[in-house]
Parts: structure tokens; C-alpha cells; sequence
């Protein structure tokens, strides 16, 4: 989890050409630093995320002539894609955030 602060952390302190985060900062970095961490959590070691199932979801089935065709992402979503699309609304969400906080680069 310190990786993933530390990496929030720098890429707050460069995109808005800063040293040292303010309090105000603190809400979108965490987002950031927990949206990371997830992310390389479920790439690295899925099985320590218990309570989803991150398979892949079947969307069809053919046997002989019968077909089976789910609705897995057309009008649901499965676990591993709300997942992944909580991530990265955590990832992405405080970036708004940063533009007013931004200084102009000499």
C-alpha cells in the first residue's frame, strides 16, 4: 500500500508543479493510492481479493445447433467489470479536483 501512496503522491506533486501536498489533497491521493493498489492487487494476486469472482463470464454457448447467449455485458455487468470500473473511478475521480490547485511550470 506505500508503493501505491508514494505513487499517488508523485504523480499529484507533478501534474500540479508542487512539493508538498496540502490537506486539501489528501481525498484525491488516497483515491488514487487505493484504485492503484486494487488494481495491481487483482493483476498480482487476485485470490487475496475474497468475496469476488473475477472470472471471466460466459457469454454464449453452442452445442450442435442450440445456442445460448447471455447477457453479460450488454445489460449486466459482471463482478470483475464493476471492479474494474470502481477502480478506475477512484483512479480518476480526484483529477478535477487537482486543475484548481495547479501552478504554471517557469
Amino acid at each position: 500500500m506505500d508503493w501505491a501512496v508514494d505513487q499517488a503522491e508523485g504523480y499529484i506533486k507533478h501534474e500540479l508543479n508542487i512539493e508538498y501536498l496540502t490537506l486539501d489533497l489528501a481525498e484525491p491521493m488516497l483515491n488514487m493510492a487505493v484504485g492503484e493498489f486494487l488494481k495491481a492487487k487483482k493483476a498480482a494476486a487476485p485470490e487475496g481479493l475474497t468475496g469476488l469472482d473475477l472470472t471471466p463470464a460466459v457469454k454464449r454457448i453452442e452445442v450442435g445447433d442450440t445456442n445460448t447467449e447471455f447477457a453479460v455485458g450488454s445489460g449486466s455487468l459482471t463482478s470483475e467489470q464493476r471492479f474494474d470500473l470502481f477502480t478506475e473511478y477512484l483512479i480518476k475521480s480526484g483529477k478535477r479536483q487537482l486543475m484548481g490547485y495547479r501552478r504554471i511550470k517557469w
